[in-house]
């Protein structure tokens, strides 16, 4: 309960404050849109403890980003987006109900090559079967229609007529 008493004054602190005049809309810092992050953050902190885990995925990845580009935002701007990586963390621990998630350990087990192969090779085999029934299918159609008819109504069958 103290988390999410604690992420709902955070949260009205961030709303109240004026967007930081340093940083410009739709600047991007180390690959980070800085009013983009804004906006997901604060929409995913507003759904705090109903979130998928695709989207406590997300928010934690943005979280790491955000992170990772505070030394490159404007240093007036910082303490707003310290604030926002702040936000993110607890709505990550409301949603997930742990106090600090594991985000590396989540993304690993998502991202495992023994998954990702048997994806990628099912893939493949669909694609491969729709290719040859397409195939198939034009060949099949290319037999039932005369070449003859194709000549006479194209528009060289002048030429060659």
């Amino acid at each position: 309960m103290a988390e999410s008493s604690e992420l709902q004054q955070l949260m009205d602190e961030h709303f109240a404050a004026p967007w930081p005049d340093s940083v410009e809309r739709g600047a991007e810092y180390r690959g980070v849109d800085a009013v983009m992050v804004d906006a997901n953050i604060f929409g995913w902190a507003t759904r705090a403890g109903s979130l998928t885990r695709e989207e406590i995925l997300e928010l934690s990845q943005s979280c790491n980003h955000l992170d990772a580009a505070i030394p490159w935002i404007p240093l007036r701007a910082q303490p707003s987006f310290e604030r926002l990586v702040q936000i993110a963390r607890l709505t990550a621990a409301n949603s997930r109900g742990v106090a600090e998630p594991d985000v590396a350990g989540w993304i690993r087990a998502r991202a495992a090559p023994e998954r990702r192969t048997a994806s990628a090779r099912q893939q493949r085999a669909a694609i491969w079967a729709n290719a040859n029934v397409r195939a198939n299918n034009r060949d099949a159609a290319a037999d039932r229609v005369p070449a003859w008819n194709f000549l006479r109504s194209s528009s060289t069958s002048a030429c060659l007529w």
